[in-house]
């Protein structure tokens, strides 16, 4: 093959200019995309913190109702315990009363039955001295 005739420079300027205007273009759309990309990021680290901060918050408020609800809970169970003994002592009194009541009661009982036959005995005694008197 024949070697190729440079035409003039002409063309060849025109190429250049086309192409550093391109180049020129190419960069202001890179530096618009640069722009908008660092927008972006510097977005979203503060929605990240945003984000972290919430979920902070919500972490500490849970810890803080798990220690309410442990507070709570144990003394719920304090006073669960206290009223149980309460309770108990109760019981173990009435039982007291109970059995004491039930032993004067026996002894009542137990007067009743001498009173009466004590008044049988007399009644007894009385038709025995005075047979007639009916």
């Amino acid at each position: 093959m024949p070697p190729k005739k440079k035409g003039g420079t002409a063309p060849a300027k025109l190429a250049d200019k086309e192409n550093l205007v391109r180049a020129e273009t190419e960069i202001l759309a890179l530096q618009r995309l640069l722009e908008t990309r660092s927008h972006e990021a510097i977005e979203a680290r503060r929605s990240e913190r945003m984000w972290r901060k919430r979920m902070d918050a919500f972490t500490k408020a849970l810890e803080s109702q798990k220690e309410d609800t442990l507070d709570i809970t144990a003394d719920m169970l304090r006073q669960y315990k206290a009223m149980q003994e309460q309770l108990l002592r109760r019981i173990e009194e009435l039982e007291g009363d109970n059995r004491g009541l039930k032993a004067s009661l026996e002894e009542r009982d137990q007067e009743i039955k001498k009173l009466q036959e004590g008044q049988e005995a007399q009644r007894k005694a009385c038709d025995a001295e005075a047979p007639g008197w009916f």
